[in-house]
């Protein structure tokens, strides 16, 4: 029981953040959420690593079709960033672009 505790702890991706900022690295698969005016369930989430380190990639459902979602951990200066690929444009998003409308997780 104890090791299935432990196992199942060190396999959680470990990115951390306070909880008023890095609201775009807390979107877990299933969460609706509000992104740039447009309704988006979160379909598949991933951590790739990177040279300037670790990032999440989301793929995600809208009316207007599928989108994928990279955000980079925050730097220095606390800003989690992120970059929206919908079909052929590319939008820079931040925490306050996203309100989380429904979650897997409760909160």
């Amino acid at each position: 029981m104890l090791f299935e505790l432990l196992k199942s702890w060190l396999a959680v991706d470990r990115i951390r953040v306070a909880p008023e900022i890095g609201r775009l690295l807390r979107l877990r698969v299933g969460d609706i959420v509000l992104l740039l005016n447009e309704q988006y369930l979160v379909q598949q989430r991933d951590v790739v690593g990177h040279r300037n380190g670790d990032r999440i990639r989301y793929v995600l459902n809208g009316d207007s079709g599928t989108g994928i979602l990279v955000v980079t951990r925050p730097s220095n200066s606390g800003r989690t960033e992120g970059e929206l690929a919908l079909s052929d444009r590319m939008v820079p998003v931040f925490d306050q672009d996203v309100v989380i409308l429904k979650s897997v997780c409760g909160t």
